[in-house]
C-alpha cells in the first residue's frame, strides 16, 4: 500500500488553512484615504518585513499583506495618540515604537496593548534595535534603552550593523548607488513637485517602497526601476457621502474627491484635481455616471466630466437648477434626474438646454430617487412622491390608503420588482404594486439598530444603513441581521449603500467597507 509522504500531507494541510483564511479575510474589506492629497498628513514611515509592509502617517497606519495582496487599516486596535514623528519596528519582538519629540510609546501587536512611554533627555532623531535593547540617537548623543524597564543610558559605542528608523533624509539617499533615484521628486501637471517622505527596502528582495507628499505609496522594481502607484484600495475622499453603480463600475464620492472602481478588474481611479477644478474645494454629496460622462453633485451645482478627460464643466442655478446644493442624482439614458435642497429637476443631456424644475416643490429636499419603466420615485424631507413620466411629468402622492408616515420625512426609496420600498427614520414600508397592499416594518421589534439613513436592495436582500450599524433583511426567509464594527464594518455610522454582483459597498464617515455577502 502506498502511503502519502509527510511533506504531501503538510502541503495539503497548509493549502486548506490558507484557503480557509483567505475565504474568511475576503468576507469583509475596508478601504480608506491614505497618504494622498486628502489624508491628514503624508506617510512618514514605511517598514517592510517578510510578509507585511507597514505605512504610517502622523495620525494613522495601514498594513499591506503580501500573501493575500490586501491592505488592512484595522490591524492596530488602539493606536497611540496622533502627531507622532515616525514609527519603528522591533524585529526581535515584533513590537512597534511610535516616536514623538523626546519619547517613544511601545505597542505590542500580538496583544494590541500600549506599554508605558520611554523618555529621552533630548529630541529623538532615529531608533534602532538589537539583542541588547533599543538604540536611540538624540540631538545630544546615543543612548541604549532597556525594553522592559525603559531605563536609558548614554553610550558612545554604537554597533555598526544597525537598521535605523527615522525621518527620511533625501539628500543622503542621493549617494546610495541602489536607491538614489528614489530621492528625485515626482512631478504632476497641477501641484508641481511631490517630495519623498518615506522609503523602505525588502530584505533579500528586488523591491523598494516609497511615499511622496500628496501622492501616497509607490512600489519600485530595483532592477528595472519601474514604479507603480499603489492606488488600489485607497479612496480619493476621507469619507463616503454617495455611492453609485453602473456597467460594472462602482463610484464613491465624499470630502476630497471621487473614486471609480472597475469591480471586475479591481482597478481603482482617484479624481482629486482636474485641469480646471480642484475637487478638494467642494462638498461632494453624490454622483451618477455611465460609460460616457460623470456627474458629481456638490454644494455649488453639478460638475460634469467626460470619462477619460480632466476638463470639467458645471451646471448651476444659472442653468436651471432650483438650488446649487445637489443632494441626489439618477442617470437614465440621456436623462439626468436631479435632487436638490429645494426640489427636483431634470436635465436632458443630448438636448443641452437648461435644466427644468417644478413649481411648488421648493419646500422639500430630495434625499434619494428610484425609477421603474413609468414612474420616478422621490424620497423627500416632506414625504414620498411619484412622478409619472408618461403623463406630462406630473408629481403626485399615493392615495389615502397609504400609511400616514409616508407624508413625513422619507430618507430612501428602492424599486424591487413588484415592490417599492420606502424608508423613514424609524420605519420601513413596502408597497405591493400588483395587489395594492402596504406593509410596515417598524424598527422596534424587527431590527435592533439605530435610526435609518439610507437604503439599498438586491435580488435576495434589503439593506438599511443606520447611525448604529448595518441592517440586512433576507427577503426569502424574512430574517433580520444587524452588523457592526466587531463584525467587519469600518463605521457603525452608515451613510450610503450600493449592492453590486453579490457584494455590498458600504459608505461611512471615515471610509468604505465591502461585504461579500453572496
Amino acid at each position: 500500500m502506498n502511503h502519502p509522504s509527510r511533506t504531501t500531507i503538510l502541503l495539503l494541510a497548509w493549502a486548506l488553512i490558507w484557503s480557509g483564511a483567505a475565504a474568511f479575510r475576503a468576507e469583509w474589506r475596508q478601504y480608506r484615504s491614505f497618504g494622498g492629497a486628502t489624508f491628514e498628513g503624508d506617510i512618514r514611515t514605511i517598514i517592510s518585513d517578510t510578509r507585511f509592509v507597514y505605512a504610517f502617517s502622523s495620525v494613522s497606519g495601514a498594513r499591506y499583506d503580501k500573501l493575500f495582496d490586501q491592505w488592512d487599516f484595522s490591524f492596530i486596535g488602539h493606536l497611540p495618540p496622533g502627531s507622532y514623528q515616525f514609527a519603528a519596528l522591533d524585529h526581535y519582538f515584533n513590537d512597534l515604537y511610535f516616536v514623538y519629540a523626546d519619547k517613544m510609546i511601545p505597542y505590542r501587536l500580538i496583544s494590541d496593548m500600549q506599554n508605558p512611554a520611554i523618555y529621552l533627555p533630548e529630541a529623538i532623531i532615529r531608533v534602532a534595535f538589537d539583542g541588547r535593547g533599543i538604540w536611540v540617537q538624540t540631538s545630544g548623543g546615543y543612548y541604549l534603552c532597556d525594553r522592559w524597564s525603559g531605563k536609558c543610558n548614554k553610550n558612545a559605542s554604537v554597533p555598526q550593523q544597525l537598521e535605523w528608523f527615522g525621518r527620511v533624509d533625501a539628500e543622503s539617499l542621493r549617494s546610495n548607488s541602489r536607491l538614489y533615484f528614489l530621492a528625485q521628486p515626482i512631478w504632476d501637471s497641477w501641484a508641481g513637485r511631490h517630495y519623498l517622505t518615506a522609503y523602505a527596502t525588502e530584505f533579500a528582495g528586488n523591491y523598494a517602497w516609497a511615499a511622496y507628499s500628496g501622492l501616497g505609496l509607490w512600489k519600485y522594481d530595483l532592477i528595472t526601476k519601474e514604479k507603480t502607484q499603489l492606488t488600489s484600495g485607497f479612496l480619493a475622499s476621507t469619507g463616503v457621502a454617495g455611492l453609485y453603480a453602473s456597467g460594472g463600475t462602482v463610484g464613491m464620492t465624499g470630502p476630497g474627491g471621487v473614486t471609480l472602481v472597475d469591480a471586475g478588474r479591481d482597478h481603482w481611479q482617484q479624481l482629486n484635481k482636474l485641469f480646471n477644478l480642484d475637487l478638494t474645494g467642494y462638498s461632494l454629496n453624490c454622483l451618477a455616471f455611465d460609460d460616457k460622462k460623470i456627474f458629481i453633485g456638490t454644494d455649488r451645482g453639478i460638475i460634469v466630466l467626460k470619462r477619460g478627460d480632466d476638463f470639467a464643466s458645471t451646471l448651476t442655478r444659472y442653468d436651471g437648477l432650483p438650488d446649487d446644493a445637489v443632494t441626489a442624482l439618477l442617470l437614465q439614458s440621456d436623462t439626468l434626474w436631479i435632487g436638490t435642497r429645494y426640489g427636483p429637476a431634470v436635465y436632458l443631456i443630448k438636448a443641452g438646454r437648461k435644466a427644468e424644475s417644478w413649481e411648488g416643490q421648493e419646500d422639500r429636499t430630495i434625499h434619494q430617487m428610484a425609477a421603474d419603466q413609468r414612474f420616478l420615485y422621490l424620497a423627500t424631507s416632506r414625504g414620498g412622491l411619484m412622478l409619472d413620466r408618461t403623463d406630462s411629468l406630473k408629481i403626485f402622492r399615493y392615495d389615502a390608503s397609504s400609511p400616514p408616515e409616508l407624508d413625513e420625512e422619507i430618507l430612501g426609496v428602492a424599486v424591487d420588482g413588484a415592490w417599492v420600498w420606502w424608508l423613514a427614520p424609524d420605519l420601513l414600508m413596502r408597497y405591493d404594486r400588483k395587489n395594492f397592499v402596504w406593509e410596515k416594518y417598524p424598527r422596534a421589534g424587527n431590527y435592533n439598530a439605530g435610526r435609518a439613513l439610507c437604503l439599498a436592495v438586491d435580488d435576495r436582500n434589503l439593506w438599511i444603513g443606520t447611525d448604529a450599524g448595518l441592517v440586512r433583511l433576507n427577503k426569502d426567509k424574512n430574517l433580520w441581521t444587524v452588523y457592526r464594527k466587531e463584525d467587519g464594518l469600518l463605521n457603525d455610522y452608515v451613510t450610503s449603500l450600493a449592492s453590486v454582483d453579490g457584494a455590498l459597498w458600504i459608505g461611512g464617515e471615515t471610509g468604505l467597507t465591502k461585504f461579500f455577502w453572496k
